[in-house]
């Protein structure tokens, strides 16, 4: 019979009886060797004569010294071996066993003298691991014991590690034993609204508690602090609200100009129509003096009121100004001793935090400290990501981590390319044109707009942001998509949808190699058509993914459908058009001198 180790040889971890993996490192356990027969001398002694126990005994030792020192005598003991001394009935019923022990003559001397009774008995233990074990397989591996056509099971489960959401094998088993809810990844946008919104909010308050407390700063002080900074900003603007409302609510500047206005053109008029009809009887003529006197006076206390409010405006900003100096000087004075107050507070605060809370709230993202070479090498060897080498790309955030053991990098960067830019210009041209009837001659000022326009290259700038995100899924599928989805009420998702379906049906009849999915609605929102594997992309977007993504795409809230997504086999690329979103964690977008404006 096979002899099996008491401890494992790789490890040498203790090995239970009847297991065939090791608990620790899943190692597969290989018997050493076949038992030798003269051992079953030693596991009978009580039947055996006085005059041949000491015979066999010197035998023993000769013959395999090796196996008495790995398997000690009381060990062995316990072992149901069968006892073949006597030929003739156990050919009958153990040939194997025979078989194997026609090499050991000694045996044979002594084979008159063993009973025949424990020799019918013995080989029904042999039977025993035959039988079919009925526990199930989780209880069987968890007990160092698995069936030996599931070896990679085996040693998966004896080393932790977490086989169906794990898509490879990785260098650095420890970091990656996260398993996720399934139903987290069934519906992560109702995930996210429901429950990790609420939980990174809750996260993010209590790890500023906590830093609140392990710095030690007085937030009492410091609320006072900025309740004094605020009572003078209040002061400060109310002073600065009055000189505006006075500059522009302006009454008396105003009635001003309408009687000075009001005059010149009474004036004016009657001026005109003086000269055009003198005639005594005329109502201008008769009051000619009067209504000049009129209008005079209207256009001087215009003038007049318009001057006086000039004053006043300037009166009251030369009072006004040293308040409002004064009141923003104490709230500068103030707000350097709140910013002495948080202080320790503020020294606390460094790179991680984004990276501390979010691993906090979503366990299977594990980002990187610091931006990780093995992965970004990874990305480029076996994911087929691409660097360039454009010097008009510069990259000023970098970030790396792993979902679930797939590498993904976070890169924003700056932009710089060239445009073809148009600019315009006008020119305003007049002049005199004589015109003659007869013999009248006329003069008639001629103006016009001159317009040019030439178009030239400009540098453009922008930003750009994106995720690279290694997975083994669908290897051999390449397609890309865009957003879609503009407007979010029902009427215009209505009307995108007859649209789309009549593209996608045009898009069939064009490419004959293109099957549209069952699922209308996704197939013509997502607008994944340039996909170059039916069977592969069907197997990646199943009918429950397929749900989880228009839910996400049809619903402004969080995100919608504000993302371009490139698949080239194994490497996919996410950009999202919100450059504004912070990702870099810089300490200052949380220092502060005010702990509730912090904190909130």
């Amino acid at each position: 019979m096979a002899i099996f180790p008491k401890n494992c040889p790789q490890c040498n971890a203790p090995i239970r009886e009847g297991a065939r993996f090791c608990v620790e490192c899943g190692l597969k356990i290989e018997p050493i060797e076949e038992a030798p027969i003269p051992e079953i001398k030693e596991e009978l002694p009580p039947v055996i004569e006085n005059n041949n126990e000491a015979e066999i005994k010197e035998e023993i030792p000769a013959e395999t010294p090796q196996m008495e020192e790995e398997q000690p005598q009381e060990e062995i003991v316990e072992e149901p071996l069968p006892v073949e001394e006597k030929p003739e009935v156990v050919e009958e019923q153990q040939p194997e066993i025979i078989a194997e022990s026609e090499p050991e003559q000694p045996i044979e001397d002594n084979k008159d003298e063993q009973p025949q009774e424990p020799l019918q008995e013995e080989p029904k233990q042999e039977e025993v691991p035959d039988e079919v074990d009925e526990r199930p397989i989780e209880q069987r591996i968890d007990e160092g014991e698995a069936p030996l056509d599931q070896p990679n099971i085996a040693a998966a489960a004896a080393t932790g590690a977490y086989l169906g959401y794990i898509f490879g094998r990785h260098e650095k088993p420890k970091n990656y034993l996260v398993e996720p809810n399934p139903e987290d990844l069934l519906e992560p946008r109702k995930k996210y609204v429901d429950e990790l919104r609420q939980k990174h909010h809750d996260n993010a308050s209590n790890y500023f508690d906590d830093l609140v407390q392990k710095s030690g700063v007085n937030a009492e002080e410091n609320r006072e602090t900025n309740r004094q900074i605020k009572k003078y900003e209040a002061e400060r603007d109310h002073y600065q609200y009055r000189i505006a409302k006075r500059s522009t609510k302006k009454p008396m500047y105003t009635w001003g100009m309408i009687s000075m206005l009001v005059g010149l053109m009474a004036a004016t008029i009657f001026i005109t129509l003086k000269i055009v009809d003198d005639r005594e009887e005329m109502f201008v003529a008769k009051h000619f003096v009067l209504l000049l006197v009129i209008s005079i006076i209207l256009v001087v206390s215009g003038i007049a009121m318009m001057i006086v409010d000039s004053i006043l405006r300037k009166r009251l900003k030369k009072a006004l100004d040293p308040k409002i100096q004064a009141a923003d000087k104490k709230a500068t004075e103030l707000k350097e001793i709140a910013y002495q107050q948080m202080a320790p507070l503020n020294n606390l605060f460094d790179f991680n935090i984004l990276n501390d809370l979010s691993e906090k709230t979503a366990p299977m993202i594990q980002l990187d400290d610091h931006p990780d070479s093995e992965k970004i090498e990874q990305l480029i060897n076996k994911y087929g990501w691409f660097q360039s080498n454009d010097v008009h790309h510069s990259a000023f955030y970098l970030k790396t981590g792993h979902i679930l053991g797939n590498p993904f990098l976070l890169y924003s960067g700056r932009t710089q390319g060239m445009v073809n830019q148009t600019y315009t210009g006008s020119l305003t041209i007049t002049w005199t044109k004589k015109v003659t009837i007869g013999k009248t001659t006329t003069y008639i000022p001629m103006t016009q707009v001159l317009t040019a326009s030439v178009t030239k290259p400009k540098p453009s700038y922008g930003h750009e942001m994106y995720l690279v995100y290694g997975n083994e899924a669908a290897p051999n599928l390449t397609f890309s998509r865009h957003p879609m989805i503009f407007k979010y009420d029902e009427k215009s998702l209505k009307k995108l949808f007859k649209d789309r379906e009549k593209e996608v049906d045009a898009y069939a009849k064009k490419h004959p190699n293109f099957t549209p999915l069952g699922n209308d609605e996704f197939e013509d929102f997502f607008d994944g058509t340039n996909r170059d594997n039916e069977m592969e992309y069907r197997l990646l977007f199943t009918p429950l993914a397929q749900k989880s993504i228009l839910d996400i795409i049809k619903n402004r809230d969080p995100v919608g459908d504000n993302f371009s997504f490139f698949k080239k086999k194994m490497l996919n690329r996410i950009t999202n058009s919100s450059t504004n979103v912070e990702l870099e964690g810089d300490p200052r977008l949380f220092q502060g001198y005010d702990i509730d404006a912090m904190k909130t």
